[in-house]
C-alpha cells in the first residue's frame, strides 16, 4: 500500500485505493478456512459497499472482532467522517487486544489516511503514531507482506526529523529477501521507484518468477501497476507507456493493466487510444475504478453524455475520496452544458 504521506497527491493504494489483499507469506492453497475468508472473498470482488456492511456488522456483534475492524479501516480510510468516528473505536481495539496486528495496522492506517488528506502539518503530528502503529502490527506478524511494506513506505516517505530512513527501509525489504527472495525483491522494487530509479525497479521485478504462486503473482502484478503510476507521476510518460505495454500484453486480462494503460494516454492526450484501454478495464472489472478517467477521456473528447454516465457509474462503487469529490463536481458542469 502506497501513500504519499507528505503530499496532496494521493498515488497509487490509491492502487486501488486505501484497500489492497493482505496476505501472510506463509499462505497457501491448502489453507484451511479462517473468520476473515468471508471479508477477503468480499473485498476480492471489489465489493466495498458490501464490505464495509459486512464488516460493521460483525463489529456491532462482537467489538473484538479485529479482523472486521481491520477490513473497515482498510474501507472507510479516505472518507474524513468515517475515518474520524472509527479511529476512537480503533484505539480501543489495540487496547481489549494489545497482541494482535491488525488492531494496531488498522490504527496506522487511519492515522497514515489523515496524512494523505491534510499534508504537512498532520503529517508532522502523527508520524509517530503512525511509525509505532506500523511497526507493532510487523513485530506482531513479520510474515505479513503488506504490514512490512506499509512500514517501509513509512520510512521512505517521512522526512528524516520525525523517522524517515531509507536505511531502515532497505533494511526491511533485505530482511525479507532472506526469507522470500521474490518478495524481497518487490519491496526494492518500490524503493527504487520512489528514487526515481526505473531500470533497477524494473530489474528486480524481471527477477521474479511466480511458479504458480497466486498469491506472489497477485504482489508481482500490483508492483508492475505501482512502478507505472510512478513513473506517470514523475512526467515518465513514455517509460510507463512501455511498461504497461508490455505487461497487458503478457496479462490482457488484467484490468489494472488496461487502467494504468488508459491513464498514461489520457495523459499524453491520445483520448481515442486512453478510451479502448479505460473501456477494456471496464469490461473486466466493472468496479476497479476505471470508469472515473473513462468519464475524464470522454469529457475531453466532448462526449458529455458519456462522460455522465462513467463518472455517475464510478460514484456507485466509489462514492467517497478525492476522486469521488471532483466526480460530482464534473458532472454539475457537465449536466449544465447538457441543458
Amino acid at each position: 500500500m502506497l501513500w504519499p504521506f507528505w503530499q496532496h497527491t494521493r498515488s497509487l493504494h490509491a492502487l486501488t485505493y486505501v484497500v489492497v489483499i493482505a496476505t501472510a507469506l506463509n499462505a497457501g492453497a491448502s489453507r484451511q478456512p479462517t473468520p476473515q475468508d468471508s471479508l477477503a472473498s468480499i473485498e476480492a470482488r471489489r465489493d466495498f459497499l458490501r464490505l464495509e456492511a459486512v464488516a460493521r456488522e460483525r463489529v456491532g456483534r462482537d467489538p473484538r472482532d479485529d479482523v472486521a475492524w481491520w477490513y473497515l479501516a482498510r474501507t472507510t480510510a479516505d472518507d474524513p467522517q468515517k475515518r474520524d468516528a472509527l479511529i476512537p473505536r480503533v484505539q480501543q481495539c489495540t487496547r481489549d487486544l494489545p497482541r494482535s496486528p491488525r488492531c494496531h495496522h488498522a490504527l496506522g492506517l487511519l492515522y497514515a489516511a489523515i496524512v494523505t488528506s491534510d499534508g504537512l502539518t498532520s503529517g508532522l503530528r502523527y508520524a509517530s503514531r503512525i511509525k509505532e502503529s506500523f511497526t507493532k502490527a510487523l513485530v506482531l506478524e513479520p510474515s505479513n507482506f503488506e504490514m512490512r511494506r506499509d512500514l517501509v513506505q513509512f520510512y521512505l516517505q517521512a522526512p528524516r526529523l520525525v523517522g524517515g530512513s531509507t536505511d531502515q527501509a532497505v533494511a526491511l525489504a533485505e530482511e525479507l529477501r532472506a526469507v522470500s527472495s521474490a518478495r524481497g525483491a518487490i519491496l526494492r522494487a518500490d524503493i527504487h521507484a520512489y528514487a526515481k530509479e526505473w531500470e533497477q525497479a524494473l530489474d528486480e521485478l524481471n527477477r521474479v518468477v511466480t511458479d504458480g504462486d497466486a498469491d506472489l503473482a497477485r504482489l508481482l502484478a500490483q508492483a508492475h501497476y505501482a512502478l507505472g503510476t510512478a513513473m506517470i507521476r514523475a512526467h515518465e510518460l513514455r517509460r510507463a507507456q512501455v511498461l504497461f505495454e508490455r505487461v497487458s500484453a503478457r496479462s490482457p486480462n488484467d484490468a489494472s493493466f488496461q487502467l494504468g494503460l488508459g491513464r498514461v494516454m489520457l495523459e499524453r492526450g491520445a483520448l481515442p487510444q486512453a478510451i479502448i484501454a479505460l473501456e477494456k478495464a471496464v469490461a473486466l472489472d466493472a468496479m476497479g475504478g476505471a470508469h472515473y478517467r473513462l468519464g475524464l477521456a470522454y469529457a475531453a473528447l466532448g462526449r458529455s453524455d458519456k462522460a455522465i454516465v462513467a463518472l455517475e457509474q464510478f460514484l456507485v462503487y466509489r462514492p467517497s475520496g478525492d476522486h469521488a469529490t471532483h466526480a460530482r463536481a464534473m458532472l454539475v458542469e457537465l449536466r449544465r452544458g447538457a441543458r
